[in-house]
């Protein structure tokens, strides 16, 4: 580091070469002293000892672009108390610094007392500061910061010192510039590291997940076998519920797991905000203790959003019970909708895209958030609760969610101050359509059609098989997609309709069902899968419209929706019918 008590003798009295070789042995000197400078520490370090060397002020401010708030930050304060400091730093826009700042030109001073308009300023302490500078940190032609400089004594800032001061400040804001060019290029390198580890955690999660829907739909189907075929005593019949209830939690863990990875089958429709409001605000009635109080704030035809209504009803669902978390003594808790705007010039790095949006507010009086958990509060499996409370899944699954409709989640939190979140959603228009065949209002279950079922999980495969024969159908089963083709080919009477899974080794469900429906262009095709991932050929399901059964299904909704298929008068009108 610089040593501070170096001095640079100027030979003013000497012959101009003299001068101007002394001078020019200053600038490279500083220039030398900053050239090296890579962090803010080193940088304040570096101006403070050089500024001793040219001039002594009683009072200096280096004041320097914060990227993030967009204000002025004080770094250097020489002969500020605290509290000085901090009002220094909160009123810079709107004085000197702040001006010098946004004027790009130097603000001078020589002596208060020969300029009367700035006799009435508090901040000249009862009058002792004589002399004032203030300098532009400018860079490439664009302000990063102002430097400030107080005298007590008169004309302490000679056009020499304003040469080297402004020199020194061009340079400072070369090297502030480098530095906060290094912090973003460290930020986007953070970014893609943390990119590629929530890409490998949601591929390692929804690879469970469709493991697990598998098994799920087992125990929901026998579940449902063994309710509906044996007259059971009341003990027994509360045991199956009990099983039943659990498996369609784990059902929404998988849920949850796969929209964390985006590759669960979203059935995204027109929703209306204000009749979401109001069912969130009725599930919260029995989730939400009497000791927090709720209220809701939002105007009449609020306007409607593209999404999973079940989807967005969980995510505000999970903010208010984030919120709830937060108030154990008790509190408030805000739940509003209204609508905004998003300019083309936002200057948010995170900006959304120009136009119209529904903010959805959920806001509480509770403990708050730190910075640092603040800044990890979307990081999966992060969570401050106990491992029995919270699985650090809520957030990120979330926030996951709503950009998948082309929004976004902003959270504003300080340590003791309670926590606002805000979702942000696009206003989407509703367009005129014929809304799709509910499973519920479709045909009767039992049929008579021959069915070939193609699931290489076995037990899955095995119930399938006895509730379809059970309802009436004739099948055919086989857990190998290499052997279908040849095995449909064999069977002695046409094949109606094919249930086919989309994930199997060896070839997946979409090229199989292209394979069998061209060997048998009568039948109806049905697939069932977890989830759809972009990497694999079913990411094709919407383009080519076709029918889907989501797992985890129920038995009556597997057997409701194969009769839809069945009986629709063409593939096109199946699929209309059953996609999920």
């Amino acid at each position: 580091m610089t040593d501070a008590r170096r001095e640079f003798p100027l030979n003013v009295t000497g012959a101009p070469s003299e001068f101007s070789r002394s001078l020019l042995a200053q600038l490279e000197t500083i220039a030398a002293d900053l050239a090296g400078v890579q962090d803010m520490e080193h940088l304040v370090e570096t101006i403070e000892s050089t500024l001793g060397s040219i001039v002594q002020p009683e009072y200096t401010g280096l004041y320097l672009l914060d990227p993030d708030t967009r204000n002025l930050r004080l770094y250097l304060a020489k002969g500020f108390s605290e509290v000085e400091r901090a009002e220094a730093e909160r009123t810079a826009m709107e004085r000197h610094p702040g001006a010098v700042f946004r004027n790009g030109t130097i603000f001078h001073v020589p002596d208060v007392l020969n300029d009367p308009k700035h006799l009435t300023q508090s901040s000249l302490r009862s009058f002792t500061i004589r002399s004032r500078l203030y300098l532009p940190v400018r860079h490439r032609d664009r302000s990063v910061g102002t430097f400030g400089l107080a005298s007590t004594e008169p004309n302490a800032f000679s056009n020499v010192h304003i040469t080297i001061l402004s020199f020194m400040c061009n340079l400072a804001a070369v090297v502030y510039s480098n530095i906060l060019a290094a912090r973003e290029r460290e930020s986007l390198r953070q970014q893609l590291i943390q990119s590629q580890k929530m890409e490998a955690v949601g591929r390692l999660a929804a690879g469970v997940a469709h493991d697990f829907n598998n098994v799920l739909t087992v125990i929901l189907g026998h579940c449902d076998l063994v309710r509906t075929r044996h007259d059971l005593d009341a003990d027994i019949a509360r045991t199956i519920d009990s099983l039943r209830r659990s498996a369609d939690h784990a059902a929404g863990l998988t849920r949850k797991l796969l929209s964390f990875s985006r590759q669960q089958v979203l059935r995204s429709e027109s929703v209306d905000v204000d009749e979401v409001v109001r069912n969130v605000r009725r599930m919260l009635s029995s989730l939400i203790s009497e000791d927090i109080t709720i209220d809701t704030d939002f105007a009449k035809n609020t306007g409607h959003v593209f999404i999973d209504a079940a989807h967005l009803e969980a995510v505000l669902v999970n903010l208010a019970v984030n919120a709830r978390d937060a108030m154990p003594d008790g509190g408030h808790l805000h739940l509003a909708a209204s609508t905004t705007e998003v300019l083309a010039d936002d200057q948010d790095p995170r900006s959304l895209s120009p136009g119209r949006y529904i903010r959805l507010s959920v806001v509480d009086s509770g403990s708050g958030m730190s910075p640092e958990t603040l800044e990890q509060a979307f990081e999966p499996f992060f969570t401050t609760k106990p491992p029995e409370q919270g699985t650090g899944l809520g957030l990120p699954t979330a926030l996951t969610i709503i950009r998948q409709a082309s929004g976004d989640i902003r959270l504003e939190s300080r340590s003791g101050r309670g926590t606002r979140a805000d979702v942000f959603l696009p206003v989407h228009v509703e367009a005129n359509g014929t809304p799709a065949l509910g499973v519920e209002c479709g045909p009767p279950l039992r049929g008579h059609e021959t069915i070939m079922v193609v699931e290489d999980n076995a037990p899955l495969r095995e119930l399938l098989r006895q509730v379809l024969v059970e309802n009436g159908y004739r099948v055919l089963c086989t857990g190998n997609p290499l052997e279908a083709p040849t095995l449909a080919r064999q069977h002695g009477t046409p094949i109606d309709i094919f249930l086919v899974d989309v994930v199997m080794p060896n070839m997946n469900g979409l090229e199989l069902m292209d394979r069998l429906l061209k060997d048998h262009p009568q039948a109806r095709g049905l697939h069932m899968s977890g989830y759809t991932d972009e990497s694999h050929p079913v990411a094709q399901f919407k383009e080519l419209n076709l029918p889907f059964l989501r797992k985890p299904f129920t038995i009556e909704e597997m057997l409701r929706r194969v009769r839809v298929s069945l009986e629709s008068p063409s593939r096109t009108a199946a699929s209309a019918s059953v996609t999920a």
